[in-house]
């Protein structure tokens, strides 16, 4: 299976308690909750996607400065 991605948060302090992160965003997830907030990625609407090497680059050069990464969505 290949994950697609199509967003990227650069700094949460919400996602991880106490810890700074970054939050990287899937898409097609398949559960319709009423309330979710991030309907375009659920329903692939007006989004595009993120190269795999292009996420990979942005995580390596925030190495030292991230305590975890959050992958959410589909």
């Amino acid at each position: 299976m290949n994950i697609k991605f199509y967003g990227i948060e650069p700094l949460s302090l919400v996602d991880l308690d106490g810890m700074l992160v970054c939050t990287i965003f899937c898409s097609l997830c398949n559960f319709r909750c009423p309330f979710c907030h991030n309907k375009n990625l659920v329903l692939n609407q007006n989004i595009e996607e993120i190269p795999f090497e292009e996420v990979l680059n942005f995580l390596k050069l925030r190495k030292n400065m991230l305590d975890a990464v959050c992958i959410t969505g589909g």
